[in-house]
């Protein structure tokens, strides 16, 4: 049986603040705020899954695969960490590799393998090559290696199933402060959704509901 949000009321639990929020201005999200204050958008209205489809361009190294390992090692604090997404891929095109040799030689892929990067930090903001310059660690590896990596960039495809509580809801809802922490007792997530949130509180339940299942079957508004 799966529940969305319903109300209660409880008391509130000081030593677990259970709202994290974000100050970023909403722009482009689904939803609207509702001329009628009391209206509740129902869970039917939730879009579908391509809605939240994003395809998002990162920079990447292109690096010989038998130094794969070390690479991941020493880079790990600018490579792409996401669950499901992985930071290392294959080379599909062997037109981004470039080898100095006279001799024409074919260049075989399956020799090298593409490091994703991630220049903000696991953030949905767009990312961008800046991190070239604006890196400590990479500027000092590129000017040690930069004959036997090479500078390239990679798109990575995500979707609803990839996304966090938070990053669904920011695509949402048109507030300001997106609710994206809350308490588990059991099996029930308590929330405490402010005013302006209650004609959204069955699109937080099933948001929150999606991404931790089976863990948490039914979600609770305080009040």
């Amino acid at each position: 049986q799966r529940c969305y949000i319903m109300t209660t009321t409880t008391a509130t639990d000081k030593n677990h603040p259970t709202t994290a929020t974000s100050t970023t201005t909403p722009q482009n999200v689904f939803f609207s705020i509702p001329e009628d204050p009391s209206y509740v958008y129902p869970v039917s209205s939730f879009p579908s899954s391509s809605f939240f489809e994003i395809h998002q361009e990162y920079p990447a190294l292109i690096i010989p695969a038998k130094r794969t390992a070390e690479l991941r090692n020493t880079l790990s604090c600018v490579i792409l960490h996401r669950p499901k997404i992985k930071s290392v891929v294959a080379v599909k095109d062997p037109s981004e590799i470039k080898v100095n040799d006279d001799n024409n030689t074919a260049v075989d892929p399956k020799k090298y393998r593409k490091l994703i990067l991630d220049a903000n930090n696991g953030t949905h903001s767009t990312c961008t090559t800046d991190i070239w310059e604006t890196n400590e660690t990479l500027r000092a590896f590129l000017q040690k290696e930069n004959e036997h990596v090479q500078k390239s960039k990679h798109t990575v495809s995500l979707g609803y199933q990839d996304l966090t509580v938070e990053e669904t809801l920011r695509q949402l809802l048109p507030v300001r402060e997106i609710p994206s922490a809350f308490e588990i007792i059991g099996h029930i997530a308590h929330v405490n959704l402010r005013e302006e949130l209650l004609p959204f509180q069955y699109i937080v339940g099933k948001a929150i509901l999606d991404k931790n299942k089976p863990r948490i079957q039914i979600v609770v508004n305080k009040v």
